[in-house]
């Protein structure tokens, strides 16, 4: 463990770095994956630990957050300009009426486990990613665990242009028997379909191929 604080009736713990985070509270347990490079397996095993111990009595409600980060190369306004164009086909709009644009959708993916949640994805410039990150802006509602700090990304450089996509994600099927391995189930699921989409919206704004999944 690489540092924790009790405040509120909660417990934040940094494992190895300020990268994995987890929030031990009365009514749960949150998991932070700061980084793409961060160690999900070392973080499920803490958390899977912790649930282990507290033994809740209740269903757990599991919810997924992931957010993208794909780097554009084009210029800010050319790339807003092109996805007016596709999101105003249809509609009668003429893009260049469209100075800024963002979408928010309800999602209800098939399979199983059941998939619900939000997403909005829009094109960003490098200023505003450190806002997005910490959910400052935005209409997906997901909440950030009080134990992040503030500037946590302070001094990370990121790409001029890029698509951002927020996720907000959470299961339709919990029950009383719900495990730990339930959650860790539903959080592959949640994850390749969040995978899945960003991948077609990388498509879509013919973006760089390097997608990079920033923080969940």
């Amino acid at each position: 463990m690489w540092a924790f604080r009790t405040a509120d009736e909660r417990i934040d713990a940094r494992l190895v770095d300020q990268w994995q985070q987890l929030s031990i509270h009365q009514t749960g347990v949150t998991m932070h994956l700061l980084s793409p490079e961060a160690d999900a397996e070392h973080l499920w095993e803490a958390t899977k630990y912790a649930v282990d111990q507290v033994q809740p009595r209740h269903p757990m409600n599991i919810e997924a957050g992931f957010q993208y980060l794909v780097p554009l190369d084009v210029a800010f306004e050319p790339t807003v300009r092109d996805g007016a164009a596709i999101l105003a086909h249809g509609f009668g709009l003429r893009s260049e009426t469209v100075a800024d644009w963002a979408l928010l959708l309800d999602l209800d993916f098939d399979g199983a486990p059941q998939v619900l949640g939000q997403t909005e994805f829009g094109v960003v410039t490098a200023q505003e990613v450190p806002d997005r990150l910490m959910r400052r802006h935005g209409r997906v509602q997901a909440a950030v665990s009080p134990g992040l700090p503030a500037n946590l990304w302070a001094g990370e450089r990121f790409p001029e242009v890029a698509l951002f996509a927020e996720f907000a994600l959470r299961s339709g099927s919990v029950s009383a028997s719900s495990t730990i391995n339930d959650v860790r189930v539903f959080w592959d699921v949640a994850r390749s379909h969040a995978d899945t989409l960003v991948n077609a919206l990388q498509a879509k704004f013919a973006g760089s191929d390097n997608k990079e999944e920033v923080a969940s």
